[in-house]
């Protein structure tokens, strides 16, 4: 590489760590006041964590009910069968908020 693309990659380098460094101090000062900013981040990363879809032996998942039931099969299979212990704490598990927020 002659100098010049490396003097190009270098300061590219250095913008992209500013810009980093940038949000993450707006990050902690937002946060603490509950604003916009903060809540659409917020938002944003819920949206980039939601399960879309899932490969399931070999078909595409798409709905919520389809997805988890096939998580459920999965780890049935790796931990073994579920005890009614464990079932009753999957189901409180499913009935919470952010469960139901997978489902809409």
């Amino acid at each position: 590489m002659n100098k010049v693309t490396i003097e190009l990659t270098f300061a590219l380098s250095v913008e992209e760590c500013y810009w980093k460094q940038n949000v993450v101090c707006k990050w902690l000062t937002e946060r603490e006041k509950n604003t916009k900013y903060f809540r659409t981040l917020v938002k944003k990363k819920r949206k980039q964590s939601r399960i879309h879809s899932i490969q399931h032996k070999g078909i595409t998942l798409t709905k919520s009910e389809e997805i988890k039931d096939s998580i459920v099969d999965y780890f049935t299979q790796v931990v073994g069968f579920l005890t009614s212990y464990q079932r009753r704490i999957f189901n409180i598990f499913a009935a919470s908020p952010r469960w139901k927020r997978l489902k809409q």
